[in-house]
């Protein structure tokens, strides 16, 4: 057998690449093997190592490791993954700031653990001492942590200079950028960088465009969605504490109105899901975080308040079948300032935050669409199960009490309760969390979620009544009770508009849902037209006389896979009224939640004991046709998963492919003559004056272009997108607080590809030096006028001293007047110059940033090679001035509203 070899890292740089980069025991060993082999200039760090090991040709190496048979055991220690921890948050000030209160990060466990070998090898591995910690305080996100990090040798200042606060690298091979180097020496060209990997990512808000493509806000799945700008991660971020990341877009409502028009500003209601991550990179925590704006006062506003209120008072019981929140009980609210051109816009936008656990394997849409493609119909235990799970949550809505089986009876209230209706049972709204160990450990525990229509009763009966009229119709439609039918909200005789809503409302959208999940995957779907036809059935049903029966759904509609007992409980749950009518005793009235639990559960026991660990062994078999189908955690963001850097940013994308080998060698020696003087004194022009100039350089490119391809309407707007987009990502940069253009259609791709992009800034170098010459004759006019000007003066001074001398009060008074006169002309022409002369300096800085944005388009990471520059960190360009900061992010930008 094989003798198993471990690997003797210099640092966790090396550690991490070895255990998770490298993809097999094959490229392990090849990478043992490799560094046995290397004798002369071996690297002196973990980070040395892994670019060496890119560089070099791998295959040889990978071969003889193939060769090597048996493949010895390749031990791999890796780190116990800390438990999630519970966040504390602060609540924001007004004006939209947010006050952090410190959190003193914990200490990384240094006890290792067995790790995890390859499945096709399994030896007992060997642990690894931990290294001695060295505390080392760094500030990150609001927060004072102490960083483990490992003491490696003498020279451990300069690396603490150099660790990334994200996952921290040290790189001894980073070439000094205060050694003397070539300027003109195009071979040898560096930047002023550190290396670090991006906080947040995300483009700046207004998103330039504002689309989605998603059929309705109850949508889920696969579909195209914005994820949060930059201005929300960062508030999200500073919120939670710690480094949390942006993982995906859960959920998203449609940006397309009702009425065929867009949204302005952000879409109504998003779900986001961020991870909270380690030092080195390691998933700890996942949060969904539900954001709503709530700029206007409209009911998104009033279910806001809805949803913060009934998960606030829900959070202290406990129950495993509702989502629980971890964050601040009311809420957050962000405040952005800016303003939309064409858009009647309130003065500042107002984001509403809720942050949940995060149940990883979907939701029931989801599940009941995997049946749906199977062709498999879901099981009757697991309709029961999840029955009974979701009746629970209910009864804990009603109650306040969570688990208290047996001691409960219709009226039972905890103390000062206010019964909770939640009015939204849908299968978007029931998602599915890790299995509970004591009950069915086999199934995902269910989760009732999105309260935004939850309704904490009001002792009072007037109060109460204006919370029912405040909800009533506003529920998902064709999932709703008589009482809360929106089909019939404007009729004035519909006598269920009048019936108090209860639990019975509730009760009625559960026989929906697990009717929907009965009849999944009947061919053709035969529920669309049958809700449909049962809502506008409920006028006629709360007409009839006392004889007359109501319509019920079609038992033999149901299939034959399904007890009886299972339907006639789905039957009850869906009678018309919600409860007993004095005047009909005979007329069906819906259950109450305790005598749903107690049918529930004997069903359950009585399938247990016919099937007993038949049902484990089913959910077991991945073949089996008894198999509930869940959705599987996406791997990615996986507890104890490595977050990749955000965003991933291909640099091949960015640079212009099409660029001749002149253009290459101008925009090295252009990159060049700019690094020569990189220690220059920051430039200081007024945001005014820039925005003023580039505003100027916008419109004359604009006229120019138009005039020049009028005839080719295609290529003119696609370009007139280019520029705009670059105009708006400069502003944004410069006065994130201004008025911007936000399209709010699909869009094509095409306008910020990197040929448009060197386009639009070679038109604004060209344009800008264009302006420039037209202002500087148009301040040398100024300054002759000037000079004129107060040589006029001085010869009425003289002439004022002669009157006055003479005692002329006539003309010293008219002399007098004629003075004022020409010192405001003065002081006019003075502030005109000066105008002149910041615009010059603006227009100028404009056309030096926009020939290095061009060079920065024709190379790429060519300009800073071997080194991780971001958009966010790690370059002298952004510091020269504000213009060149917002044309360096122009490099990077791309719209997230816009799909391929």
């Amino acid at each position: 057998m094989a003798t198993g070899i471990s690997y003797p890292n210099l640092d966790h740089n090396d550690r991490h690449f070895f255990d998770h980069v490298l993809g097999n025991d094959v490229e392990r060993l090849a990478f043992i093997r490799f560094f046995e082999h290397v004798e002369g200039k071996r690297p002196r760090t973990g980070t040395g190592r892994i670019k060496l090991w890119s560089r070099k040709t791998r295959e040889k190496w990978i071969r003889r490791a193939q060769a090597s048979q048996p493949l010895p055991y390749i031990h791999r220690p890796t780190q116990t993954v800390r438990p999630p921890e519970v966040l504390t948050l602060v609540a924001p000030i007004p004006a939209g700031t947010v006050s952090i209160a410190p959190i003193d990060m914990p200490r990384q466990d240094p006890t290792l653990v067995p790790p995890i070998v390859d499945a096709t090898r399994s030896k007992e591995p060997v642990n690894i001492p931990p290294p001695i910690p060295l505390n080392l305080v760094t500030p990150a996100l609001g927060t004072v942590g102490t960083l483990p990090i490992v003491r490696t040798s003498s020279s451990s200042n300069k690396r603490q200079r150099d660790l990334d606060p994200i996952n921290p690298l040290v790189d001894d091979e980073q070439p000094a950028i205060n050694k003397k180097r070539k300027v003109h020496d195009p071979s040898n060209l560096q930047h002023l960088a550190k290396t670090h990997l991006t906080d947040t990512g995300g483009e700046r808000c207004p998103q330039f465009v504002l689309y989605n493509d998603v059929q309705d806000k109850y949508e889920t799945g696969v579909f195209k969605a914005l994820p949060p700008c930059k201005e929300q991660r960062q508030f999200i971020q500073k919120t939670l504490g710690g480094q949390w990341r942006f993982c995906k877009t859960l959920r998203q409502s449609s940006t397309r109105l009702p009425n065929g028009e867009s949204r302005a500003g952000f879409p109504e209601i998003s779900m986001f899901l961020f991870a909270k991550i380690n030092d080195a990179g390691i998933i700890e925590e996942r949060a969904v975080i539900k954001c709503r704006d709530v700029s206007i006062k409209n009911f998104s506003h009033h279910s806001a308040e809805l949803e913060a209120k009934a998960a606030t008072a829900l959070q202290a019981s406990n129950c495993r079948h509702i989502q629980r929140l971890i964050q601040s009980p009311a809420g957050l609210v962000q405040t952005l300032n800016f303003s939309l051109e064409g858009v009647n816009d309130p003065t500042s936008w107002k984001l509403h935050y809720q942050a949940f656990k995060y149940p990883p394997y979907g939701d029931l849409h989801t599940l009941i669409k995997n049946h749906q493609e199977a062709d498999q119909r879901i099981p009757e235990h697991f309709c029961w199960f999840l029955f009974g799970s979701l009746v629970e949550a209910l009864i804990t809505c009603q109650t306040g009490y969570c688990n208290a089986i047996g001691t409960l009876h219709d009226g039972s209230h905890k103390p000062n309760w206010r019964s909770i209706l939640h009015l939204q049972i849908h299968p978007a709204n029931i998602s599915f969390s890790e299995p509970n160990s004591q009950y069915y450990k086999f199934y995902q525990q269910p989760i009732l979620g999105n309260f935004d229509k939850a309704l904490c009763l009001d002792p009072d009966p007037v109060k109460r009544q204006a919370q029912f009229d405040s909800v009533r119709f506003k529920t998902i439609i064709d999932w709703q009770a008589p009482e809360t039918c929106s089909r019939h909200s404007g009729s004035e005789d519909y006598a269920p508009s009048n019936w108090d809503l209860d639990h019975a409302t509730d009760i009625f959208s559960l026989g929906s849902l697990i009717r929907y999940m009965m009849l999944s995957t009947t061919k053709p779907d035969p529920l669309p037209p049958i809700m449909k036809y049962e809502g506008f059935n409920f006028a006629s049903e709360a007409k009839l006389r006392p004889e007359e029966g109501e319509w019920e759904f079609p038992r033999d509609g149901y299939p034959d896979s399904y007890s009886t007992v299972l339907i006639d409980t789905v039957q009850h749950c869906l009678a018309f009224r919600s409860k007993l009518d004095p005047q009909q005793p005979h007329k069906k009235y819906r259950p109450t939640l305790l005598e749903l639990r107690n049918v529930i559960n004997q069903q359950l026991v009585q399938l247990d004991a016919e099937q007993p660990g038949d049902i484990a062994k089913m959910q077991a078999n991945p073949a089996h046709s008894q198999r509930v189908i869940f959705s599987k955690e996406d791997a990615q963001f996986a507890i104890g998963a490595k977050m990749p850097p955000v965003p991933q940013v291909d640099m091949a994308e960015l640079i212009d492919v099409e660029a001749t080998q002149d253009d290459k060698e101008y925009a090295r020696k252009t990159w060049s003559a700019f690094l020569a003087n990189a220690g220059k004194k920051r430039s200081m022009v007024s945001i005014t004056a820039t925005l003023a100039a580039l505003s100027h350089v916008q419109e004359r490119t604009r006229e120019k272009y138009s005039n020049k391809i009028a005839s080719k309407q295609q290529r003119l707007v696609v370009f007139l997108n280019a520029l705009q987009f670059a105009t708006n990502t400069m502003r944004k940069s410069i006065n994130p607080t201004g008025k911007f253009e936000q399209l709010r259609q699909h869009v094509r791709s095409d306008f910020f590809s990197p040929r448009f992009k060197r386009r639009v800034l070679n038109s604004f170098s060209k344009v800008s030096h264009d302006i420039r010459q037209e202002t500087l004759k148009e301040l040398e006019a100024i300054k002759k006028d000037r000079k004129h000007t107060e040589d006029e003066l001085m010869r009425n001074k003289a002439v004022l001293e002669a009157a006055h001398g003479a005692n002329d009060e006539a003309k010293t008074r008219e002399v007098a007047s004629h003075l004022q006169v020409l010192q405001g002309q003065q002081g006019v022409k003075t502030s005109e110059i000066m105008v002149k002369q910041e615009k010059i300096s603006s227009l100028e800085l404009l056309r030096h940033a926009t020939e290095l944005g061009e060079a920065l388009l024709i190379l790429g990471s060519q300009l800073w090679p071997g080194e991780d520059v971001t958009e966010e960190h790690g370059n002298a360009m952004p510091s020269r001035s504000i213009i060149h900061r917002s044309v360096w992010e122009y490099f990077w930008a791309r719209p997230d509203g816009v799909f391929f």
